[in-house]
């Protein structure tokens, strides 16, 4: 009995996994030399990452999920450039590599070398077989940081080669790793997650998801944004008319119009000037900003929260005053920071995905966003098999209990019987 449950429990999980592919990934800084005053800096050239063994024998790297790439990218140890570890091509004996160059439209590289090879992604919680790779030997971006770019975009690019059509999700789809070939990122509070491949919670009832655009035409999904009608600090609405949210996966922070600059400064860090710092720093994007940094026992009780309203949907969120700020070390860093110059764009970062997941669609063809905390019904699933097989179990034992019993019971009477029979016999002689 207990090898069927087993066997079982055991089918379940390979049909789960088969539907949903789940990668760990953090967000890591792989700089040299990091200046850890210049903190929003370093997390302005962050990239979002995960562990991967490559070839065989297994070269462990430091790959990066790219949404404005379409293939996977792998550097290898020919090219002139100063990331370590590269890829060194010529120890895996299992690599395939085309003999001819092929060139190809990307920012930082031009070249490169069809190839495919084994590969375990997600610290193993992932092996591919012959998994196609671009293999380049020249770089044009010195900015380049990591060694190996995962390309997600689900659409092709004009290509002076036309490549394969095939990358990450397109290859765990083709080959019946997953059902659905859509994907989610899932932080939490240390900048860690999962990167979840294969499941669609827009096919739950209680699934309240928000379509902020579409894939059709040239779409950008490093950064990309959507039409918020109003935005509200504490009660007051600070700005009246439609404004752009932009995302942006590279940014951590907020960062904000003049109008709630000024609200803020005026109603809290003016009231804290003795607790609460203002730094500055250059990003060539934004040019001159500014932020504060605060003492960690900052009263944040006259910080009001910030929300969002996005009319079309008739939806809101709302950030609290805890969650606006974050904790570096002995001290506070708020998250918006401002720009000095008077525009009604906003953009979020990372930060907005610990509250509310991002989601693509292939099959949908669209950009979203939930709310975290969704139910994993496929834990309610497995734990409800788990308490029917203790219950059939408990069923059965209590079904051959009984059997037992009246068994014993009846064989009780038949020896009564025999006895009763027999002692009759004997009198009778």
């Amino acid at each position: 009995m207990k090898l069927k449950i087993i066997i079982l429990i055991f089918i379940y999980i390979q049909i789960i996994q088969t539907k949903i592919i789940k990668i760990p990934f953090k967000t890591y800084y792989n700089t040299t030399n990091i200046n850890e005053t210049n903190f929003i800096r370093i997390n302005y050239l962050s990239r979002i990452g995960t562990e991967i063994e490559l070839g065989t024998p297994s070269q462990k790297l430091f790959s990066a999920f790219h949404l404005q790439v379409f293939s996977t990218i792998v550097q290898s140890k020919d090219t002139k450039c100063e990331i370590e570890p590269l890829f060194d091509s010529n120890h895996s004996i299992t690599l395939i590599k085309e003999k001819k160059s092929i060139s190809f439209f990307f920012e930082a590289f031009t070249r490169a070398f069809l190839s495919k090879d084994k590969v375990n992604i997600g610290n193993n919680k992932l092996k591919l077989e012959n998994f196609i790779f671009l293999l380049t030997e020249d770089i044009t971006d010195n900015s380049i940081l990591n060694p190996i770019i995962i390309g997600l975009r689900l659409q092709q690019q004009s290509f002076s080669t036309q490549l394969p059509e095939t990358n990450l999700i397109n290859y765990l789809y083709d080959n019946k790793y997953i059902n659905l070939p859509i994907f989610t990122f899932e932080f939490n509070s240390d900048d860690e997650g999962k990167f979840i491949i294969g499941e669609n919670p827009y096919n739950d009832k209680d699934f309240s998801y928000i379509s902020v655009g579409l894939f059709s035409g040239p779409v950008n999904m490093q950064t990309w944004g959507f039409k918020c009608d109003k935005i509200y600090y504490g009660n007051e609405s600070i700005y009246d008319k439609t404004f752009d949210l932009i995302f942006e996966v590279e940014q951590k922070f907020f960062v904000s119009n003049s109008e709630y600059k000024y609200k803020v400064q005026n109603e809290f860090f003016f009231k804290h000037n003795d607790t609460c710092k203002r730094e500055s720093t250059y990003i060539e994007k934004y040019k001159s900003i500014y932020y504060y940094v605060c003492d960690k026992n900052v009263d944040l009780n006259d910080m009001k929260p910030l929300t969002f309203y996005i009319k079309h949907n008739e939806f809101n969120f709302t950030f609290l005053p805890s969650e606006l700020f974050i904790e570096f070390k002995e001290k506070k860093f708020f998250i918006v920071v401002f720009t000095n110059e008077i525009n009604s764009q906003w953009t979020v970062g990372r930060y907005f995905l610990k509250k509310y997941q991002l989601y693509f669609d292939r099959d949908k063809k669209v950009i979203g966003y939930y709310k975290n905390g969704k139910k994993n019904y496929n834990l309610y699933f497995f734990l409800l098999i788990i308490t029917l097989v203790i219950i059939i179990i408990i069923l059965i034992y209590y079904i051959q209990y009984h059997i037992k019993k009246s068994r014993k019971k009846r064989m009780n009477e038949i020896d009564d019987e025999f006895d009763y029979v027999s002692q009759n016999n004997n009198t009778m002689k």
